[in-house]
């Protein structure tokens, strides 16, 4: 199957990812005769051939549904073989270089590929990914994984050390961009040069320490580049709250302030709009008792009287706990230039 040739129906052979939760879905290959087994029961493969993707599959104590991979999902769902960069980081890099169908793209440190198939989408379907793994197991795996999700046209594999070696010869002066996930990024910055066209093209390191930052910052003005800048990508997670308190008393006549438009509206308005608020904003419960069910009935029914105006207030609560630094973004730019003087 390719990753980027959507199509309504699951054949043999194809990559589905079965979601279970936001937190807990995970990659199959759909093999005739062969099952997987999941906390809701077992998944027939001999089932699923023909059925739609996005549609419910009923196990034996619950259900999942049947998901099109594409390089968002493939994120949240890979076999981890190394850390990886997540949507945040993965759709600032692919903003930042420019990335558009027919370009050509060096990567080093391909890892667990989450990456390499936001790139690889960036380019399709005529451009090309030349990927550079160290870890010789790692690169196999990958180079496999890719020509699984129908890609191997549009990525090349190589296992190499780039900081010694760069990429192969004959992608020098290719690339119209290059990324850099790897521990010394600083000592591949002469091969980033090489790769680049010489009409210039876009440059991006992702290095989780800010020491790693300085250096290669360093380093590439030394050779030439520009328009440098690190940025960091942190999701910061509020919940809107909408709250009302009764307005204080300070001897203000409010129905002169209302004659003279001061006051938007009146007190029965005020008091009418609150409670459409809280109605709105109240979570479904799902098997209540008949009882409670009449009881919330008669309690919405209610008309809220006020004795005086209410002011609304919204307001922005941030999570206690959630994720904060992955890592620095470094972009850069390498302008034309004449490699003959």
């Amino acid at each position: 199957m390719g990753f980027f040739e959507f199509r309504d129906t699951i054949q043999e052979n194809d990559t589905v990812i079965i979601y279970i939760s936001n937190d807990d879905l995970f990659p199959i290959t759909v093999k005739k005769g062969e099952v997987k087994q999941t906390k809701f029961g077992a998944i027939k493969h001999n089932e699923i051939i023909g059925k739609k993707f996005g549609s419910r599959y009923d196990c034996a104590r619950g259900y999942v549904f049947l998901l099109f991979p594409n390089p968002e999902i493939w994120t949240l769902a890979l076999p981890h073989r190394t850390q990886i960069l997540y949507t945040p980081d993965i759709s600032r890099i692919v903003f930042e270089l420019g990335l558009s169908n027919g370009k050509v793209v060096c990567e080093s440190g391909t890892g667990s590929g989450s990456l390499s198939h936001a790139l690889t989408r960036g380019i399709y379907p005529a451009g090309h990914l030349h990927t550079v793994e160290f870890h010789e197991e790692r690169s196999k795996k990958a180079r496999q994984e890719f020509e699984d999700h129908g890609l191997s046209k549009n990525i090349t594999v190589y296992h190499r050390d780039v900081c010694a070696e760069g990429w192969p010869a004959e992608v020098d002066h290719k690339a119209d961009a290059v990324f850099l996930d790897i521990p010394a990024p600083y000592k591949a910055i002469e091969h980033v040069k090489r790769a680049l066209k010489l009409e210039g093209g876009e440059f991006c390191n992702f290095s989780p320490c800010i020491e790693q930052v300085q250096e290669t910052c360093v380093k590439l003005r030394e050779k030439g580049f520009t328009n440098i800048k690190t940025i960091e990508c942190i999701n910061s997670q509020t919940t809107v709250k909408t709250s009302h308190f009764p307005m204080p008393d300070f001897g203000v006549d409010y129905k002169d302030l209302e004659a003279a438009g001061v006051m938007p509206t009146n007190c029965e308005k005020i008091g009418t709009y609150v409670k459409r608020l809280e109605k709105g904003a109240k979570p479904k419960t799902r098997n209540l008792k008949e009882e409670d069910e009449k009881a919330e009935n008669a309690v919405e029914k209610e008309e809220l009287k006020l004795s005086e105006c209410n002011f609304v207030v919204k307001s922005a609560l941030a999570k206690r706990s959630q994720y904060g630094h992955t890592g620095y973004l470094t972009f850069a730019r390498l302008p034309p230039r004449d490699e003959s003087l």
